[in-house]
């Protein structure tokens, strides 16, 4: 939803290495997917995103990862666009809270954006090849998912429906 929300007419190549750790896998992965025409890979895979990134930056100019879980900007710097990075800071912080005030509920608890468990990296390395009106169509989007203008598809099916708005 988020590439088609930047392009709506994108090509969404989508692999699962099926490993949390086989780096060699996620690189194979990568370059196929590079073969395939990808230019902008996000990894999802753990320790095996590591290949992605690696295969990404070795493709060279024109092609970049996108890394998870924490900021992987340094991993290769300006191979790496951005990384999604959970705020596993804020979850934490937030139960450790509820539980101090006496309203801690077991279950499952959603953190995302608006609530401060996902965020961009600061995109240390590549901010400055990033034209000032994507980072504001960025910034613009952040905003709308934020204020529920935009509803995040979870489901293969929403995605399948799901309109990018017209910004």
């Amino acid at each position: 939803a988020g590439a088609r929300t930047a392009r709506p007419d994108i090509r969404v190549i989508v692999k699962y290495i099926g490993s949390w750790t086989d780096v060699a896998k996620g690189k194979e992965y990568a370059r196929t997917a590079i073969q395939q025409g990808a230019d902008i890979i996000m990894h999802a895979a753990g320790k095996g995103g590591l290949g992605v990134l690696d295969a990404a930056a070795e493709a060279g100019e024109g092609y970049y990862g996108i890394g998870v879980d924490r900021d992987q900007d340094g991993e290769h710097p300006g191979r790496v666009l951005t990384s999604l990075i959970k705020g596993v800071d804020t979850a934490v912080y937030d139960a450790v809270k509820d539980l101090k005030d006496g309203n801690w509920k077991a279950g499952e608890k959603v953190l995302g954006i608006k609530e401060g468990g996902l965020k961009l990296s600061p995109m240390q390395y590549t901010r400055k090849d990033i034209p000032a009106a994507v980072l504001t169509k960025l910034e613009k989007v952040r905003e709308l998912i934020v204020s529920g203008r935009i509803v995040v598809p979870k489901t293969e099916e929403e995605i399948q429906v799901f309109e990018p708005p017209k910004l």
